[in-house]
C-alpha cells in the first residue's frame, strides 16, 4: 500500500497513467463497503442526517454532469479527474438507499436494472480500456499565466500525423476559486509540434490571453482571447 501511495503521489508523466488506474480502482473497489455501510445505518439515521447523506452522494453525481455538459470544471489538476470514480460510487450508493427503503420484488427489479451503467464502468476500469482512457486523461503540457488564468495543451495531437496542437484556456472566477471555467477550445495548425508552441502570455491590460503559434514557414500567428 505504502508503494501505491508513493507512486500515486510521485509527480513524474511516467507515472500518471498508474494514477490514473489508481484514482479508479481504489474507489470502485470500496463499492461493496460502501453499499453494506450505507444499507445498514439508512433506517436507523434521523431525516436530517438521511438529507445529509443523499446531499454526499448527489454531490460527486452533480459535478461530473456538469464537467460533461457545460464549460464548467473543478479546478486543479487531479480534482477534474477524482470527481467521475466517486460520482460512480455515490450513484451506486444513492441505489442501495433505495434498495433498502423499497424492497419489494418488482422495486428491487428497477433497482438491478439501474446498476447497469456500474457494472459497465466497473467492467471498463477493470479492462485494457482503462490504459486508453488514461493516455487521453493528461495534458501534454500546462501552466499558470496569472492566479486566474490557466492554459493546457492536449499531448494527444503530438503525433507523426498530426499538422495541429490542440489548447485550451481556463479562467478561475474569483467568487469562486474552486471552479474553472474554458474560456477557449482550439487548434494551433502548425508543423512546428514542439514544446513553447503554442505560446501563451497575458495581453498588458489583463484583459485577454494571446496566444502565439508559429508556422513551418516561420510566420508567427497570433490570436487574442478575451478573458474579462
Amino acid at each position: 500500500m505504502r508503494w501505491m501511495l508513493n507512486e500515486f503521489l510521485h509527480d513524474d508523466p511516467a507515472h500518471h497513467l498508474l494514477a490514473f488506474c489508481l484514482i479508479w480502482w481504489i474507489p470502485l473497489l470500496l463499492i461493496p463497503v460502501a453499499w453494506w455501510g450505507t444499507s445498514r445505518i439508512w433506517r436507523h439515521l434521523k431525516a436530517p442526517a438521511k438529507w445529509a447523506l443523499v446531499i454526499a452522494f448527489c454531490s460527486p453525481v452533480f459535478l461530473s454532469a456538469m464537467q460533461l455538459k457545460t464549460d464548467w470544471y473543478l479546478a486543479g489538476y487531479w480534482a477534474p479527474l477524482i470527481v467521475y470514480p466517486f460520482a460512480v460510487v455515490g450513484y451506486t450508493c444513492l441505489i442501495s438507499l433505495l434498495w433498502s427503503s423499497f424492497t419489494r420484488w418488482f422495486f428491487r427489479v428497477v433497482w438491478a436494472t439501474l446498476l447497469l451503467p456500474t457494472a459497465a464502468a466497473v467492467y471498463l476500469s477493470f479492462s485494457s480500456w482503462i490504459m486508453l482512457l488514461g493516455m487521453f486523461a493528461f495534458p501534454h503540457n500546462s501552466d499558470r499565466l496569472s492566479p486566474t488564468v490557466t492554459w493546457r495543451t492536449d499531448w494527444t495531437s503530438m503525433s507523426f500525423t498530426s499538422d495541429w496542437v490542440a489548447y485550451e484556456i481556463y479562467t478561475n472566477p474569483k467568487w469562486f476559486p474552486l471552479l474553472k471555467h474554458k474560456a477557449l477550445d482550439d487548434r494551433c495548425f502548425t508543423s512546428e509540434i514542439v514544446d513553447g508552441n503554442p505560446a501563451f502570455r497575458i495581453s498588458p491590460d489583463g484583459k485577454s490571453v494571446i496566444v502565439s503559434c508559429r508556422q513551418e514557414n516561420g510566420k508567427l500567428d497570433e490570436k487574442s482571447i478575451r478573458i474579462q
